[in-house]
């Protein structure tokens, strides 16, 4: 089970560091020069969009532990935008 997860992460850094939208679970995730946007809708119904300033990491260029921290929503944004309601 851990080769098939490390092998799902290094494809989604892959997919990410050549600029590919990603889904991850309900959110779609791209990267966008030093930022990383996160779309999604919220619990209630909102659809919003989250920026992150980008760390340098050691896969494909990103930071594993950052992206670890956006998903789990314990990285404060950079900026956010609602789109829609």
């Amino acid at each position: 089970m851990k080769n098939s997860y490390d092998k799902l992460t290094k494809n989604l850094f892959k997919h990410l560091s050549k600029g590919e939208e990603v889904v991850f679970g309900n959110f779609t995730l791209l990267k966008e020069g030093e930022k990383l946007r996160l779309k999604g809708r919220t619990e209630k119904g909102e659809e919003v969009e989250l920026f992150f300033n980008l760390e340098k990491g050691r896969s494909f260029g990103l930071s594993k532990d950052q992206l670890k921290r956006i998903v789990a929503f314990k990285e404060k944004p950079a900026f956010s935008a609602r789109t829609r309601k």
